[in-house]
């Protein structure tokens, strides 16, 4: 069985608060290397936080409070090594028990050889996640707490008019034991080409392929492909945009504990613009419809829309109203 909810999530303030430095984030260096920190103090309000399919949605005000620390080290002529960690706390005024802690620490490291860069990476993440949306069949109102750890590889060229890119990845996820049906191994890899229809626009093809190993029979193993084309560069010289689409399939592999059979073939789209407004004031409006996994059935269907004004007031403290719609079914 599907469900389906939608939330809305405005976030009306950001401030980002400096420390040692007039930027949004502090910049400072210690020989060999460069640090970034930053902190960032966020209010908001969000119509579902829990991700409740009832009619009547759970609404909340909201707090969140953000640390970041970068570190990179520049080593050779062009190459560099970067490591970086971020922590957020959000608290839910009105619903408490949606409060969550996450942290994210990531690493990479950028080879440059001519024509062609390589990047190399991995992106630790711990954190909970409310679980009315799906998992009420195991646990109301409580935390699913996961870790998932991401390694993986990318390869660009940059050949004049020809683009050239391909990657893979590797994803481990891991719940915690009331939740650990939820665990699985992902693999995905991805072959992108490009050519410059113009110095300012690029016109790509993306093919990408991907295979879910699911621990428990509870769900289903999946193996999956996309094929998207679009374009993407600067349309006028306050408007930066990219708009793809094509389609996907997903091929499930029926589990001893679950029922549906039900495969994926449908569409893919990603539309996304930015537009300058002046020089302190920026504007984004994004839509994205795409298949995510699911958790009482094989997967959903996910409609992203969101729309963020950006203003800088000055180099301490940055205004940004955002408005989020999200249908998944």
């Amino acid at each position: 069985m599907k469900k389906s909810f939608l939330k809305i999530a405005i976030l009306f303030i950001i401030i980002s608060m400096v420390i040692g430095s007039d930027a949004a984030f502090a910049d400072f260096r210690i020989k060999p290397f460069n640090i970034s920190l930053g902190v960032t103090e966020s209010l908001g309000y969000s119509s579902n936080p829990g991700y409740s399919n009832k009619k009547c949605y759970n609404n909340s005000f909201y707090n969140k409070m953000q640390a970041d620390l970068g570190v990179e080290l520049p080593f050779g002529k062009m190459h560099r090594y970067s490591w970086n960690s971020s922590s957020d706390w959000l608290y839910n005024f009105q619903h408490s028990e949606y409060t969550t802690l996450n942290n994210r620490f990531s690493q990479s490291v950028d080879l440059v050889f001519n024509k062609w860069t390589l990047n190399i990476h991995q992106n630790l993440t711990q954190g909970q996640d409310p679980t009315v949306r799906e998992r009420t069949v195991i646990t109301t109102n409580s935390l699913l707490k996961r870790l998932s750890n991401n390694v993986g590889f990318v390869v660009r060229g940059d050949l004049g008019k020809l683009k050239l890119a391909t990657g893979f990845d590797y994803l481990g996820y891991s719940a915690n034991k009331v939740y650990n049906t939820l665990d699985r191994d992902e693999f995905s890899y991805f072959l992108e080409g490009g050519v410059e229809l113009t110095p300012r626009i690029t016109a790509f093809v993306r093919g990408a392929g991907e295979h879910t190993n699911r621990r428990s029979s509870n769900f289903n193993n999946n193996t999956g492909w996309s094929i998207v084309g679009g374009a993407r560069g600067d349309i006028t010289p306050y408007l930066v945009g990219e708009v793809s689409a094509g389609g996907a399939w997903r091929d499930y592999k029926k589990g001893a504990n679950n029922q549906d059979s039900t495969d994926y073939a449908g569409l893919l789209c990603n539309v996304a613009l930015t537009n300058r407004l002046s020089t302190n004031t920026t504007q984004r409006l994004s839509y994205s419809f795409s298949p995510e996994p699911g958790y009482d059935s094989n997967f959903y269907r996910s409609s992203l829309l969101q729309y963020g004004v950006n203003h800088r007031l000055n180099s301490r403290i940055t205004l940004n109203a955002t408005v989020d719609w999200e249908n998944v079914r």
